[in-house]
């Protein structure tokens, strides 16, 4: 009876806790699988050098990714309906480590190009929707905010710990082509790995239908008709080209702060994933408390704005590398807290719950649009441009983050018009 007791009380724990063991599963495996098409925001140089790319074809080939990811999106809910989430998150995982293995060959650069198409399909259409639905399904209603907040916390710090993992390894080796060629082959494999221990232990995870992939032509149709879902995809975009800036930091201290490889790599992955661990948290403390989510995205676009500006006019001297690192940090904070509570905005502006899912697919589609263009002009201007070129980089932030603070406005104005004829009515 003794011996039952202390099984029945093993039992209940794993069972109270199988969700976090799940959770921590797909928070690395998130990271460790997107990591490889988004190297560049720790190796943006030794990659492209490593590859024999030029800025404006590396730029090129990361505007490849974004436009195949932009129209996965939709089509990815749908997929995530109709077929096991396990196997296709399993899938996902195992195909986007195979294609890491293939680009850590060092391909001709129309096999490099195939390699992001292909990772966009991966990444997103097999995997973007999916994985939301089995975080989902992993507690009830009341668990959601625990779930999610936790999960994008734990991405925080297995991206933390993965990149300093494959940064130790590029140290090791003399050559850079060498060192990133591990870095892939480390990353690939840990991703089909986690890809083959999600599909164990995902089995006993009841897999609830959700409806935030549901959408049906009425939902479309419903959607498109309320300016809130079109302002909230405004402000969303501006903050992601503001966010999507970052990666190109990393270069900007090493071309005109002459900082080596290793010590930009280090400051990357505090950026990436350091101040991601607590940004999200902070951010949507200081929004309860406040009791606005627009307010702290007018408050984040402020303080982003001023990061930008200040690295645009700081002199590129040797002397202020510190200075324009501190300004990158704290932008960093700023952006992934203002990521952390940016589709929050949903339910503050009063869409319907029923537009919810299809308000979330069409906010994605406004949000993300800068994937599908934006690393082809900045590649291009600091082809063309040198350090003249992320000047224009940090200029272009600058202004969608007034964009993003106008929008923010009108929203805030619209959703008290709202509320105004909702109690008159």
């Amino acid at each position: 009876i003794k011996g039952r007791k202390v099984m029945e009380k093993k039992v209940s724990l794993y069972e109270k806790y199988r969700w976090l063991i799940a959770v921590t599963l797909l928070a690395f495996g998130t990271y460790a699988m997107f990591g490889l098409p988004t190297m560049k925001s720790v190796f943006y140089e030794p990659m492209r050098v490593s590859l024999g790319l030029t800025h404006e074809q590396f730029g090129r080939v990361n505007g490849i990714y974004g436009k195949i990811c932009f129209l996965m999106y939709f089509p990815g809910g749908w997929l995530a309906d109709k077929f096991d989430a396990r196997k296709l998150l399993c899938f996902s995982y195992i195909a986007s480590g195979a294609l890491g293995l293939y680009l850590a060959t060092y391909p001709s650069y129309t096999g490099i190009q195939l390699t992001f198409m292909a990772w966009g399909i991966t990444t997103i259409l097999t995997f973007w929707a999916t994985q939301i639905k089995v975080i989902r399904s992993l507690g009830s209603d009341e668990m959601q905010g625990k779930i999610f907040g936790v999960e994008n916390g734990l991405e925080g710090v297995s991206g933390m710990i993965i990149s300093f993992i494959a940064l130790a390894i590029f140290g090791m080796v003399s050559v850079e082509a060498l060192g990133l060629r591990y870095v892939l082959i480390f990353q690939s494999v840990l991703t089909i790995v986690i890809g083959i221990i999600s599909y164990i232990v995902l089995k006993d995870v009841k897999i609830t239908d959700s409806e935030e992939t549901k959408y049906t032509f009425k939902d479309y149709l419903g959607v498109l008709k309320l300016p809130q879902v079109w302002i909230v995809g405004g402000i969303i975009c501006c903050f992601y080209l503001m966010r999507a800036s970052l990666s190109y930091i990393s270069p900007y201290l090493e071309s005109g702060f002459l900082m080596t490889a290793t010590l930009v790599g280090t400051v990357s992955i505090i950026r990436q994933t350091g101040t991601k661990i607590f940004a999200g948290p902070v951010f949507g403390a200081l929004s309860d408390k406040r009791g606005s989510t627009i307010f702290m995205m007018i408050v984040g676009f402020v303080i982003a704005i001023i990061c930008v500006v200040g690295m645009m006019v700081t002199p590129v001297e040797q002397s202020n590398t510190m200075l324009v690192v501190v300004l990158m940090l704290v932008l960093a904070f700023v952006l992934f807290g203002m990521t952390g509570i940016g589709f929050a905005q949903i339910s503050e502006s009063k869409i319907p719950l029923r537009y919810t899912g299809a308000a979330a697919g069409l906010i994605s589609v406004i949000g993300y649009v800068p994937d599908t263009f934006y690393y082809d002009i900045a590649g291009s201007w600091i082809e063309n441009y040198g350090i003249a070129g992320y000047q224009r980089i940090f200029m272009l932030s600058a202004v969608v983050g007034v964009a993003g603070i106008i929008l923010s406005i009108v929203l805030s104005r619209l959703i008290k018009k709202l509320k105004a004829e909702s109690e008159n009515a």
